[in-house]
């Protein structure tokens, strides 16, 4: 079968599987730090590449590679950006991962890849798969894109059902992840449900702090409001711990404007503190606190950062 033409004056042709590709070698070894060593040795590889030319091109094997992921990398190396698929399915993404991390070459696809990741996330924008955001996660790893290592962990961690350490599908499909990633996940799970506990709590503890038994009614009456929202939310309940944050979020997010305007009057005796004088504020609270908490890619891949120096 004759090599698809990636250079028209290339000196190489490289076989991935049953699919040939005429690249230059230059390029491929600008665009990857394993095939410029591969290139410039004195194996077998390097020797073929260094008495190649256009006329006699050398011939070198990857039989493990994925021909889509490689026709991808190389088209990128050589600035054929024109021929690029506009959009990649997961499964097409997912190798092409596997690829950027065996040739180090992240920096060659992190744009073009992150374009690739938002087709991806707009084109299911709503009950996508958990197994799908997985290996766009890998991906986005891979990549060392951070804005989407972000959001992405942080949308599996608020719909996660269960702990990642006891999700076999995660266990089972690790790829080039670290392995404490599963035990780091559900650390930022915890963190932030007690943050979301501290946020809803703090107008009992406000209210706590008066004895008269208008407060102990009105706290009465914001537990119980909490308690008829969908699962009952009681912060520290076992039914609180076992859904999900996306679903308790949701829950609150979706009340009346005045579902628990009714109790947060002012007690004739206490001033109500301004944290209490609405819903609006708890809430605000409430995302103010989550809101920071996120995975940090390169705390992940290096064990620490400037911006999370531990004192």
């Amino acid at each position: 079968m004759a090599a698809e033409v990636i250079e028209p004056d290339g000196d190489l042709t490289i076989v991935c599987h049953d699919t040939s590709f005429q690249v230059c070698s230059k390029a491929i070894a600008l665009a990857s730090p394993v095939f410029k060593a591969m290139f410039m040795s004195n194996f077998m590889e390097g020797l073929s590449v260094k008495n190649s030319d256009p006329s006699n091109p050398a011939v070198v094997k990857l039989p493990e590679d994925d021909p889509e992921a490689f026709r991808i990398f190389s088209n990128i190396a050589h600035h054929r950006l024109d021929r690029l698929p506009h959009q990649l399915e997961i499964d097409q993404l997912d190798g092409l991962a596997m690829l950027v991390d065996k040739y180090q070459c992240a920096s060659l696809i992190r744009g073009v890849g992150r374009s690739w990741i938002l087709g991806a996330l707009r084109k299911r924008s709503r009950e996508r798969p958990r197994e799908e955001l997985w290996l766009l996660l890998h991906f986005a790893y891979v990549v060392n894109s951070q804005t989407y290592f972000s959001a992405i962990s942080r949308v599996l961690v608020e719909s996660s059902p269960q702990p990642f350490l006891r999700w076999k599908y995660a266990r089972d499909n690790m790829r080039t992840f670290p392995g404490e990633l599963l035990a780091q996940l559900d650390l930022l799970h915890n963190q932030i449900l007690v943050q979301m506990q501290l946020a809803l709590m703090d107008p009992v503890l406000c209210l706590t702090r008066n004895s008269c038994s208008e407060c102990r009614f009105k706290i009465d009456g914001y537990l119980y409001r909490l308690f008829t929202l969908e699962g009952g939310l009681i912060p520290s309940t076992p039914s609180f711990g076992k859904t999900s944050i996306a679903s308790i979020l949701q829950s609150l997010y979706s009340m009346e404007e005045d579902a628990l305007d009714w109790y947060m009057k002012e007690c004739e005796r206490h001033p109500m503190p301004p944290t209490l004088k609405n819903r609006v504020p708890v809430l605000e609270d409430l995302k103010k606190r989550i809101g920071a908490l996120n995975m940090c890619l390169k705390c992940i891949k290096d064990g620490y950062c400037e911006k999370h120096v531990v004192e």
